[in-house]
């Protein structure tokens, strides 16, 4: 095996090693089970030899019939049990590891920085999670139970042949590698085909997933007909693909069931003329094509097994791949945590890109007293998101320091830093549980009361009441309730009263409400502000006239900074910005 392999394997082996026990156990079993399996083979001896044979008196081959038949139920009753223990045993062990390295994965996603999801794709993460990780019982089931086993089977066969008939044997191992050779180099080329349609197919179903979930733009420039041309090109493909596969599978199989007859034949010519010449028994030859045929399904096995092993070990390291990520943004050793703050915000010189070379905010420093409101307006891109991602400490500047409370954020602890502040963003996030659940996240435990006098603070008590089963109605994005964005954003308002924090952030919190939702999510937020140091993105300027401070950000710089009043005196960017605004809503 190559070294990416062994390397797979020996770090997936520290997740088997706590079940080290059962994995001897079930080593223990497999032991049992492959003589329980080659015992047939001299049974079957025993039945030419001293039941079926003439030689024997009647009723001494009558109590050898029975003897045997009485046998075989023993035997099949023990591999019974055994094989029982030996497929629960296995379940066991690979559920268990899968479930153990699904968590640490899962606990280890939930440490890495924002950065690392920027970086990777949500599919490919997902993947790993899922299509990735299931391939490890496979593996495992293949290095625990089908290579012993086989192994075992191996060579109990081929000793037993040996036992037999030593010649028949040796004549039997020289014709077997030329039909195995020919099989392999057919089956080798029956998995280059394969993968050729699976491939075709691939491009197949991603055309077809693009396309269906373009088919608005589809539609509005009347590209119908020429997607039909698409589709059925890419189709065509596949289907030659496949029609080459059926030619190849139905030249094979003729092909190797010839081989494997004139292989046979030629075993039974040798085996029956040591019959013949009193050299073996009719029972043994019988015997030795069953040991024969036993050490088929092994051989197979064994290949299956290294190819499933080889195949899943790309899995096991794309999954271990993760744990090679490190977050950027950590904690000290002695990092403090923050149990309770004022509010007071200051940036210093702060510079920030998402790489180094091409900073997205430069030199930005701006003091916030507890309780204020702080506006940050600008164009789409001017960097305004990212200052507030810099507050939660999403990342850490290149450049400057922020200090809430006259204290380097960095010398916080992450969980507890992040505990004081609350975001009601455009894209509100709603899980795939009941409404309580959804106002109760980040504080979770918090009483049914408490949401409920939370969701009253928010304006959304009296259309929760409204729903199915009012809070204990499941809503979220991919099941339950559908909820509209006004009711959307006034639970994230709830969740945010809820947990109560000293710094708040709204983020487009008003963007794209109808009116009357609007005026419902404006209310309840301004109650939300109250006694908060309070941070406003908006596109919607008549939003921010309140703000203590509002800071006109210009490509990643402050350009302009004061109130509503002295920043509209001042005829600059900001005044430019609120009349277009102005001009936007009045039509």
């Amino acid at each position: 095996m190559s070294s990416p392999v062994i390397k797979a394997y020996k770090e997936l082996y520290i997740y088997v090693k706590p079940y080290k026990l059962l994995v001897f156990a079930l080593f223990l079993l497999t032991i049992l089970v492959a003589p329980a399996r080659l015992m047939f083979s001299p049974i079957l001896k025993f039945i030419f030899d001293e039941v079926f044979s003439t030689e024997k008196p009647y009723n001494v081959a009558l109590r050898n019939l029975h003897t045997v038949i009485l046998v075989i139920i023993g035997i099949t009753i023990i591999q019974s049990i055994i094989q029982y223990w030996q497929i629960y045993i296995q379940s066991v062990i690979t559920q268990r590891v899968m479930n153990d390295l699904r968590v640490r994965v899962y606990a280890h996603l939930q440490k890495l920085s924002m950065e690392f999801y920027q970086r990777w794709h949500t599919g490919e993460i997902i993947s790993r999670l899922s299509n990735d990780i299931t391939l490890i019982p496979q593996a495992l089931n293949s290095i625990l139970i089908d290579i012993p086993l086989s192994s075992l089977m191996l060579l109990g066969a081929l000793g037993y042949m040996v036992y037999l008939n030593w010649k028949l044997t040796i004549f039997t191992l020289a014709i077997l590698p030329f039909i195995a050779s020919v099989v392999s180099y057919l089956g080798n080329q029956m998995v280059r085909v394969t993968r050729q349609v699976q491939q075709r197919f691939a491009e197949l179903i991603k055309l077809l997933e693009e396309r269906i979930s373009g088919v608005h733009l589809i539609k509005s420039f009347g590209m119908e007909e020429s997607e039909i041309f698409k589709f059925q090109k890419v189709s065509r493909e596949s289907l030659e693909a496949s029609l080459k596969s059926a030619k190849i599978i139905a030249t094979q199989t003729p092909i190797i069931t010839l081989l494997q007859t004139i292989g046979l034949l030629g075993i039974l010519w040798f085996g029956g003329l040591q019959v013949l010449n009193k050299s073996m028994t009719p029972g043994s030859l019988m015997a030795f094509f069953t040991a024969l045929l036993m050490m088929v399904d092994p051989i197979y096995s064994i290949s299956r097994s290294f190819n499933t092993i080889s195949q899943s070990a790309g899995a096991i390291g794309r999954i271990f791949e993760l744990f090679k990520v490190e977050p950027l943004i950590k904690e000290k050793p002695n990092a403090i945590a923050v149990n309770s703050i004022k509010g007071e915000i200051e940036f210093r010189n702060v510079t920030f890109g998402y790489s180094n070379d091409a900073p997205v905010i430069k030199n930005v420093s701006f003091h916030v007293n507890p309780g204020e409101i702080v506006a940050l307006v600008g164009r789409s891109g001017a960097g305004k998101t990212t200052i507030v991602n810099l507050l939660m400490r999403f990342y850490d500047p290149q450049e400057g320091s922020i200090l809430i409370d006259r204290i380097d954020i960095r010398e916080f602890k992450l969980q507890s830093l992040r505990q004081q502040m609350s975001i009601v963003p455009q894209d509100i996030i709603l899980f795939s549980d009941t409404v309580l659940e959804n106002i109760r996240y980040g504080t979770p435990y918090a009483t049914r009361q408490e949401v409920i006098e939370a969701a009253k603070s928010a304006n959304a008590h009296e259309f929760i009441m409204q729903l199915p089963k009012g809070y204990d109605t499941v809503i979220g994005d991919e099941s339950g309730i559908r909820l509209s964005g006004g009711q959307r954003q006034r639970i994230a308002i709830a969740r945010a009263f809820l947990h109560n924090p000293k710094i708040l952030i709204l983020d487009e919190a008003t963007s794209a409400l109808d009116s009357e939702s609007e005026l419902l999510v404006k209310d309840a937020i301004i109650r939300l502000m109250q006694g908060r140091t309070t941070f406003i993105i908006s596109h919607r300027l008549a939003f921010v006239k309140e703000a203590n401070h509002i800071l006109v950000i210009e490509n990643g710089e402050i350009v302009e900074r004061g109130t509503h009043s002295e920043l509209l005196a001042k005829d600059g960017i900001y005044r430019k910005l609120y009349e277009a605004s102005s001009e936007l809503n009045s039509t």
